[in-house]
């Protein structure tokens, strides 16, 4: 998500957009509420806010958990919630817990 360009962007790859339209509306719904966090911090912070105010562990548990909001309320099958409720518990997969190599895996992403 580019939440800090001049108008706000969701970069999604082709595994994302190949994937049922609801996985893809999840992702969609979970990006946006980065967009969110960042707005509203760059808002009180009458500034660029720091990067943990809408990325890193605790802002991508938010987003997952909305992420999921959204997944329960369009008919999401069991399967797909107990995922994304599994790893909202530790999302340890973007690059900002793991140091600088992490970023490696994090710009090979294409989901």
């Amino acid at each position: 998500m580019r939440a800090d360009a001049e108008r706000p962007t969701f970069v999604v790859g082709k595994p994302t957009w190949k994937h049922s339209a609801l996985w893809y509306a999840g992702a969609i719904a979970h990006d946006c509420y980065h967009s969110k966090l960042y707005h509203e911090a760059r808002a009180a912070a009458g500034a660029k806010p720091p990067a943990d105010s809408w990325t890193g562990s605790e802002s991508e548990k938010k987003c997952l958990k909305f992420q999921i909001e959204v997944l329960e309320s369009m008919g999401a099958d069991e399967e797909t919630v107990q995922y994304l409720k599994q790893v909202e518990k530790n999302p340890t997969y973007q690059g900002h817990n793991r140091g600088l190599s992490a970023w490696w895996d994090y710009w090979k992403r294409r989901w």
